[in-house]
């Protein structure tokens, strides 16, 4: 039940997407990682005493620990891996900066969406449908954006001085509406203000806490829709 692929989707994409980096981010779940999602749920409805509760109960128990496993320090190496360009300039810098924090949203994204997709092939609902299963997922996060276009505090930690004005500066645009609409998607409140007080340089997010309590709630809301949506009819 553990995600051994891995979150890989490029962070420029999201950026290119700006608003809509959610419908891109998920659509490319949905679609990569639908089909050995419906196989595992598959398998374990068909096994001997299956009980779809307790199986929801340990999908939503074991990608809780996976993020706050992610919110601990899932993005240390991002973070290490852009200091060099930071340390470049500021256009780098603030490259590095967007590319920490729309890397960990991804990674947080990638665990929230896959366990969202769980549970609903858990109780019977085809993951093949995929643009069904994105746009469920993207509505359960507050993001009406399928057809077009909650919340925990944010914890950052220092960094240079110049974090600031860059972010003032320059975290607007494409990039400003990828990460504002990132944070939407994992269920965290966004405000710009407070990520200039708190990200000069520095990865967000979330920290365990907020990781494990945004991860609970929107499986929550999954496990609400997906239990009381009528499963199709076997074919």
């Amino acid at each position: 039940m553990s995600d051994s692929s891995g979150p890989s989707f490029p962070v420029k994409e999201l950026v290119a997407a700006g608003p809509r980096a959610p419908v891109v981010l998920v659509r490319h779940i949905v679609q990569t990682q639908g089909p050995a999602l419906m196989d595992a749920a598959r398998e374990q409805r068909a096994a001997d005493g299956f009980d779809v509760e307790d199986y929801v109960d340990r999908l939503i128990r074991s990608q809780r620990l996976l993020a706050r496993a992610q919110g601990a320090g899932g993005g240390a190496v991002v973070a290490a891996a852009q200091i060099p360009a930071a340390l470049a300039g500021p256009g780098a810098a603030l490259a590095a900066t967007v590319t920490m924090v729309l890397a960990d949203l991804t990674a947080l994204a990638w665990i929230q969406t896959r366990l969202a997709l769980m549970i609903a092939a858990a109780y019977g609902h085809d993951l093949a449908d995929a643009d069904a299963r994105a746009r469920e997922v993207l509505l359960l996060s507050g993001l009406d954006m399928a057809a077009g276009e909650g919340g925990g505090k944010i914890a950052g930690a220092g960094g240079a001085r110049i974090g600031k004005r860059l972010l003032e500066r320059y975290l607007r645009g494409p990039a400003l509406q990828a990460v504002k609409s990132m944070f939407r998607l994992v269920g965290i409140k966004f405000s710009r203000a407070a990520v200039v007080r708190g990200l000069p340089l520095i990865n967000i997010p979330a920290g365990m806490a907020v990781s494990d309590i945004t991860t609970k709630r929107s499986a929550a809301k999954a496990r609400e829709y997906y239990k009381s949506l009528p499963a199709p009819a076997p074919k």
